[in-house]
């Protein structure tokens, strides 16, 4: 909503009107001061409004408006105009309470040196906080049993209370499938159970009975609000995917994408086992993170250690992975995750697997496909250019058959004491596949 203000501050007086032949400028206003040679600082109200400037210039004078600062103000005529005109001002509401907003509109013109400047900052309630909009995409099919997906490290603590019923639902849906290009529902609550947020960490059970009626053709999307003093603090959707014939295409009918040493970064390797030996087409030469004593093993506090592999531009709409164990079959993977998006900023869950619940291999050079099903991602018409895997865990089956410390711990990262070795993993090789 736009609050068309008036502060009838106004200017118009001769001195702003310079005759130099046939070049002339005035502005005038009912908003702002029409001084020149100092930045005006204009306080903008939450709710947004618009402000105007009269131009009377002869028609050999051109003017500029010009804009800094962020799409949040609109500015019309943009372009060099000629003769006389009006400058329409537009900020828009702040609808997420952002902070530190602000703008810089100028105008000058041919008739002389001077520049007008005005400062927009606009309000914000600091006691507000802003929810935080981020998509979780899991695959699911079979329908043999209840699946249980996690969302961890939400950021949230105390009173926190789900609330997944909103009136902007509908608008949720319409924004999704244009985005996206696809078919989107939300699911109700007979289609899940068990949806709770505990030790920062949000649960979601999808019930098999109901698994095997999604259509292949559509995502389904669970919205879930966080409320602190019914405050809206934190706002996610869970989209979920399926596959079955005639919809995403099974792992094995995917054409494998090459991956090159060029394409790869690893968050944290040996010198002596690096990410060269990651998709060398040699599963005896092994990848292994670090794990000596008294080294940095770069540690992620979100993601663990990590294998990014960076790919051409080509638009997939599916995409999977595999990868074989070491063939010492200590330090196994045991919980991880993966991620896409365009950038390493901008990257999406797509899934979690744990060794205890999804099978993965814990025997030396073992493939992933020969335990369990490869899960096919699709992709909905996001953009991904960065594929990472991301090692959470890992697992000695070979010494102590015990869960390794999670490689999420920073403070290994700081002042590696020489007689802790760390938490690794190791693999033979990685494979993707993509359509």
């Amino acid at each position: 909503m736009l609050a068309a203000m008036v502060a009838m501050v106004g200017c118009s007086n001769d001195d702003n009107k310079l005759n130099q032949g046939e070049l002339s400028f005035e502005i005038t206003s009912s908003d702002f001061e029409c001084v020149s040679g100092q930045e005006h600082v204009v306080s903008v109200p939450a709710e947004g409004q618009i402000y105007s400037f009269m131009v009377d210039a002869s028609d050999a004078t051109s003017w500029t408006v010009t804009l800094e600062g962020g799409a949040w103000v609109t500015v019309n005529p943009v372009a060099k105009q000629n003769g006389s005109g009006e400058i329409i001002i537009m900020a828009s509401e702040n609808s997420y309470n952002e902070n530190n907003r602000s703008a810089l509109v100028s105008i000058t013109n041919t008739a002389n040196e001077d520049v007008y400047a005005y400062r927009f900052n606009q309000e914000y309630d600091t006691e507000y906080i802003r929810p935080e909009y981020n998509y979780y995409t899991y695959m699911i099919g079979g329908g043999e049993q209840d699946m249980t997906f996690k969302v961890e490290n939400i950021g949230l603590s105390g009173n926190v209370t789900l609330d997944i019923a909103n009136e902007n639902d509908e608008l949720d849906m319409k924004e999704y499938s244009i985005r996206y290009e696809t078919e989107c529902e939300v699911l109700k609550s007979t289609h899940y159970s068990d949806l709770k947020y505990e030790n920062n960490t949000l649960s979601v059970t999808f019930n098999k009975s109901y698994i095997s009626q999604l259509s292949s053709t559509k995502d389904y999307m669970l919205p879930v609000t966080f409320m602190q003093d019914e405050t809206a603090v934190r706002r996610i959707w869970i989209i979920v995917n399926t596959k079955s014939s005639g919809g995403a295409p099974m792992g094995d009918e995917l054409p494998e994408i090459k991956i090159t040493n060029d394409m790869l970064f690893a968050s944290s390797q040996r010198w002596s086992q690096d990410h060269t030996r990651i998709a060398d087409g040699d599963i005896t030469t092994i990848f292994q993170t670090i794990w000596n004593s008294g080294i940095n093993p770069h540690y992620d506090a979100e993601y663990g250690v990590y294998i990014d592999v960076n790919l051409p531009d080509n638009q997939y709409k599916y995409i999977t992975f595999n990868y074989i164990t070491g063939t010492n079959n200590n330090n196994v993977p045991s919980h991880i995750k993966i991620y896409a998006g365009e950038s390493k900023s901008n990257l999406v869950l797509l899934g979690e697997y744990l060794r205890e619940n999804d099978n993965l291999p814990t025997g030396k050079s073992t493939w992933f496909r020969e335990r369990a099903d490869l899960p096919v991602y699709a992709l909905n018409g996001m953009q991904v250019k960065v594929f990472r895997i991301s090692f959470i865990r890992s697992y000695d089956a070979l010494n102590h058959q015990k869960e390794n410390e999670p490689m999420t711990d920073e403070s290994h990262n700081v002042a590696p004491n020489i007689n802790l070795t760390h938490p690794a993993v190791t693999i033979g090789e990685l494979k993707l596949y993509g359509l």
